[in-house]
């Protein structure tokens, strides 16, 4: 039987592929021959390749969590500055976020908020006197105060390729 040297039996058969059966060193049939069904550190390759993906991919996660985090502490950063502004400072002449004109007191809790995502949109603020208090019932109202809301949709860092949106809220309200 007779075997072509120029056909590999297998891939990774390494008494074949380091040397074809008539002896001659693959160096002298060209450069490239040599490493053609060559199979070591193919393990190593593929595991950078793994491993590189994962790594990627957890790199990614902690960088979008933790911009969703800091975009739920802005959140409630505003809403409660806005909320203490408005019952306390609320009623003077120059305050920043006087309680007769609402809008001003939202502006003013928009300007707080930070965003760090270029993804997302800008938060909606919502200012009011609630009729209960701050936190109070109907039967049994408690103090009154001002009360700031705010929703925020939330998207991915990733957003046009891993497309999840979360709406983030954050309400306070402060006694006046």
């Amino acid at each position: 039987m007779v075997v072509d040297p120029d056909v590999f039996v297998g891939l990774c058969d390494f008494p074949y592929t380091h040397r074809n059966i008539y002896g001659a060193h693959p160096m002298t049939r060209g450069l490239m021959r040599r490493y053609i069904g060559d199979c070591r550190g193919a393990t190593a390759v593929e595991m950078a390749i793994v491993s590189s993906t994962v790594l990627f991919l957890l790199i990614f996660g902690i960088i979008g969590t933790g911009m969703l985090v800091q975009a739920q502490i802005s959140l409630n950063y505003a809403v409660e500055t806005a909320a203490r502004c408005a019952a306390i400072m609320g009623g003077a002449t120059n305050s920043p976020c006087p309680t007769s004109n609402y809008t001003t007191v939202e502006s003013y809790a928009a300007n707080q908020f930070v965003n760090l995502s270029t993804k997302s949109g800008t938060p909606t603020f919502t200012a009011s006197a609630p009729a209960n208090g701050c936190g109070g019932t109907t039967q049994n109202p408690g103090p009154t105060g001002q009360q700031v809301s705010a929703t925020y949709a939330f998207k991915s860092l990733l957003y046009p390729y891993v497309p999840y949106q979360l709406t983030l809220s954050a309400s306070a309200c402060f006694p006046s």
